[in-house]
């Protein structure tokens, strides 16, 4: 009940900010707007032409390959999904805000936390991607022979799975006082490990 509360007063702060900028910063909000309805589209159909690509492609490597398709599924999944529902939460509140109707209570807490949710989980996981990527390219630099061996398919299958997980995402919203820490920290161990 407590996490209940938390996430609706996390919620309401999120809505507050958002409704000030509305209020006051009507020009950036709508900019904000219009470039992610704008770049939605164009992330999406940009990643399906690269998913089509590597799925066809045979002579990259196995564990390349499924960590390449994973960074381009989740990039696809912040194209539809985060930079989409962001763009349309803000147009709904415009909207709304030219009538003169302040009135944003209906966006919380369901509506801003699942965007919420989504846009921290699907950057994290794009981040920590790219992060898997350089890894794995650090190793089949330095390991040289021991490469194949230590790297394996199914361990790329067992990160790409920890990255799917959504520890971070749900560590960011159950613990809502912490975000902030909380995305400092997945910065610096993503930056250090790359």
């Amino acid at each position: 009940m407590t996490k209940l509360i938390m996430a609706t007063q996390d919620c309401t702060n999120t809505l507050e900010e958002f409704a000030q900028l509305v209020s006051f910063k009507e020009t950036l909000m709508l900019t904000l707007c219009v470039l992610n309805l704008f770049f939605s589209p164009v992330a999406t159909l940009g990643n399906l032409l690269v998913i089509r690509a590597l799925w066809k492609v045979s002579s990259i490597p196995r564990t390349i390959r499924k960590l390449s398709l994973s960074l381009a599924f989740f990039d696809l999944a912040v194209g539809l999904f985060a930079q989409s529902m962001y763009g349309v939460i803000i147009a709904v509140m415009l909207r709304m805000a030219a009538n003169g109707n302040y009135s944003f209570d209906f966006l919380c807490p369901t509506i801003l936390t699942i965007w919420h949710f989504c846009a921290f989980f699907l950057a994290c996981a794009s981040f920590l991607s790219i992060t898997a990527i350089a890894i794995e390219r650090l190793f089949a630099v330095s390991l040289h022979l021991r490469y194949q061996e230590l790297v394996t398919s199914k361990r790329a299958v067992i990160a790409l799975v920890s990255l799917w997980s959504g520890v971070v995402a749900s560590i960011y919203i159950v613990l809502p006082n912490r975000n902030n820490i909380t995305v400092v920290i997945v910065e610096l161990v993503g930056l250090l490990i790359s």
